[in-house]
């Protein structure tokens, strides 16, 4: 049966309206407090710290780590001899003696004999010897070796006048020598061994002899052993070079003897104890965080073979930082601050070095008040 038309008029239009953007507002304050996100990375300022130590490496598996004194190690010494020919020798310039010859006149009216070895003086006052016994006849010449008195270049001259010095002065001027040709080598080339060549060789050997120690030293460990190179010290015993320096020769031979001693520990274990010392240098306030490599080092300054222990000097630097305190981690004293508030609110924190945060989704501009939704990162 038809009743007719209801009529709802514009009071109930304005009700759904309302209902309506009510409900989209709810929906969207539900999904901005759902999906709205803050991470906060505060970075707290470090501040260096060292210390210098030493510590005993020593048999005893017993050792107790806790009074941060000794460590668990051993040490091993081996000895070794080589010798070895050496054939690099280079080449070089050295004086020698020039030698030439010339003719012995003899203007005298009896012949005049020459014993070996007559001094001979060049015009340029060169000194020469001759090499043989010669007998020049009166009104006669005779050709003779001679060689320089000094090695060097000064002995190679171009031909030239020589005086015979050990005779009467009155028969210098008749009884003489002249050169036809120059004398020559003074200058040679020629291999010499010089003492750079010579500690070259020992280096060499003594480095060929630390390596097949370290092969010995290395057949004496257990498993779980290692050598490290900068806990060994190779001691040279005694050395000797078949030549002297500076000599002419094609090859030479060079013999060593050495002693490698070694002391074996475990270097994380070493550098463990030097953190646990640091640790305990610092405040209750601080915290120790990281340590530095790069200007951490140690040396063995001792090694006792007998007694099978060795002593290590440390020194170790690191960082620290200070701990931070509770208002750091506050988030409601965080909650509705944008990015430069949060940033300003822990430039006032002297233990802090910076702060970076990072809202999500994009829309996201402060800090949401649900504190699930605030994640603060300690970046050390």
């Amino acid at each position: 049966m038809y009743i007719g038309k209801i009529e709802t008029g514009k009071s109930y239009k304005k009700i759904i309206i309302a209902f309506l953007l009510i409900s989209l507002f709810l929906i969207a304050f539900v999904s901005y407090a759902s999906f709205s996100k803050a991470e906060i990375k505060v970075k707290p300022k470090k501040e260096e710290i060292s210390i210098d130590y030493e510590v005993k490496v020593e048999s005893n598996q017993d050792i107790d780590l806790s009074k941060l004194q000794n460590i668990n190690g051993r040490v091993i010494q081996v000895e070794l001899e080589e010798t070895q020919k050496f054939t690099d020798v280079a080449q070089k310039k050295v004086d020698n003696y020039a030698t030439g010859t010339i003719i012995i006149i003899n203007n005298l009216g009896h012949s005049q004999p020459l014993l070996p070895r007559t001094q001979l003086m060049s015009d340029s006052g060169v000194l020469f010897r001759t090499n043989d016994r010669v007998a020049v006849p009166a009104h006669g010449r005779v050709e003779v070796g001679i060689t320089a008195d000094q090695p060097g270049a000064s002995g190679n001259l171009e031909p030239t006048h020589f005086t015979v010095v050990k005779i009467w002065s009155d028969w210098q001027k008749s009884f003489y020598g002249e050169s036809s040709s120059p004398t020559t080598g003074g200058i040679k080339e020629a291999k010499v061994a010089t003492q750079e060549d010579l500690d070259k060789a020992l280096e060499k050997i003594k480095g060929d002899l630390y390596i097949k120690g370290i092969e010995q030293i290395k057949n004496q460990l257990n498993p779980s052993e290692e050598v490290i190179e900068k806990a060994t010290n190779l001691e040279l015993l005694e050395h000797q070079y078949s030549i002297d320096p500076n000599t002419e020769t094609e090859e030479f031979d060079v013999r060593a003897r050495i002693k490698l001693t070694a002391a074996i520990f475990n270097e994380k274990t070493l550098i463990d104890l030097g953190v646990a010392k640091l640790k305990k240098k610092i405040s209750a306030s601080k915290e120790f965080v990281e340590t530095k490599h790069e200007k951490t080092d140690y040396e063995v300054i001792e090694y006792n073979v007998e007694e099978n222990w060795a002593k290590v000097k440390v020194h170790l630097e690191g960082f620290m930082i200070s701990k931070l305190g509770n208002n750091a981690f506050d988030k409601d004293n965080l909650s509705g601050r944008n990015a430069a508030e949060i940033l300003t609110y822990y430039e006032n924190m002297p233990e802090i070095e910076s702060a970076l945060v990072k809202f999500s989704p994009f829309w996201v501009k402060s800090v949401p008040s649900l504190k699930d939704h605030i994640e603060i990162i300690v970046e050390k």
